[in-house]
């Protein structure tokens, strides 16, 4: 076709396409960094499945006793209530994330997002409305309709923080370990094995199912979206068209998860599921001796505790 026939863009997608002057490049906008980050996502799940087939300390163990000593470490956690304890147990885990060779950065950074988005703004209040020996003031200010204020963190409270960050800290990086030695439906026989109430297990099955089912559909929305936008949309417009995506994202969901549990019922589901892993479980001589020391770390964890005291 020569350039005689062909017809001009209209002035509005010129205006789009054209660079801002001064700035080199461009920012990634909303539609642009959503679809990165559901392909992350991704990206991530097919991580943990990688890491479980590693040739590490954890994975070679049997997945019951991972399972109960797990369990045994989240209780032994949730009864210390001094910060160096938790912050000795910190280090364990990490030690044997190391062993399993699991890469230690990404894996810190994993958790300790989580942990302070959550936990932190928990603990956050408990630095100031703590009473104990000020450490730090920040004041006096006076809000409207109130007298003038002191905020002083106290040591009390910033022990009280550290202590649950901790905590939470050790408690998500167990579970995390857990989840990325042991493939999922080999974690989930476990579970089944060990008398896990049923009505968990299916809701743990189906939720990891279909959640990347989810993730997978609204990667194509937002990627069909953007290989048919010309140029930058306002915030505006990116606002009201992702608004529209999760609506129409909630009821499909809310029919596939209609569509499949009827399909369960004409397949002859009664409420009875079947977990099935990859490989029959053998119960080993080694996993004896990691039951036993796993038994003895977290005995020994409490006594340590319970020596040193809440000061």
């Amino acid at each position: 076709m020569s350039a005689q026939g062909i017809a001009p863009l209209p002035p509005v997608f010129l205006s789009r396409l054209e660079a801002r002057p001064g700035s080199p490049r461009r920012r990634r906008d909303f539609l642009a960094k959503t679809i990165a980050g559901f392909s992350q996502a991704m990206e991530n799940a097919l991580l943990a499945e990688g890491f479980s087939r590693r040739g590490g300390l954890l994975q070679g163990l049997d997945p019951r006793l991972k399972v109960a000593a797990g369990a045994v470490l989240l209780v032994s956690a949730a009864l210390v209530r001094h910060p160096a304890t938790l912050a000795g147990l910190y280090v364990v885990v990490l030690l044997l994330a190391a062993a399993s060779h699991l890469p230690l950065g990404w894996l810190l950074k994993r958790v300790g997002v989580a942990v302070l988005l959550f936990t932190g703004a928990l603990a956050l209040p408990a630095l100031f409305l703590t009473p104990g020996r000020d450490l730090l003031s920040f004041g006096p200010v006076q809000p409207a309709g109130f007298g003038p204020l002191t905020l002083a963190i106290t040591e009390q409270g910033l022990r009280t923080a550290a202590l649950l960050i901790l905590r939470a800290s050790v408690s998500v990086l167990l579970v995390t370990l857990l989840v990325f030695t042991t493939p999922w439906a080999t974690l989930l026989k476990s579970l089944r094995v060990l008398r896990v109430p049923q009505f968990f297990v299916l809701v743990l099955s189906t939720t990891h199912r279909y959640i990347f089912l989810l993730l997978r559909t609204a990667n194509d929305m937002f990627l069909a979206r953007e290989s048919r936008r010309v140029g930058r949309l306002s915030g505006t417009d990116n606002r009201r068209w992702a608004a529209r995506a999760m609506g129409h994202l909630l009821v499909h969901s809310y029919g596939l998860s209609e569509e499949v549990y009827l399909a369960m019922l004409s397949r002859g589901f009664r409420g009875e599921v079947t977990a099935q892993g990859r490989e029959a479980f053998q119960w080993q001589s080694r996993d004896s001796w990691a039951a036993v020391a796993a038994l003895a770390f977290a005995v020994a964890a409490v006594s340590i505790d319970a020596m040193l005291g809440w000061r």
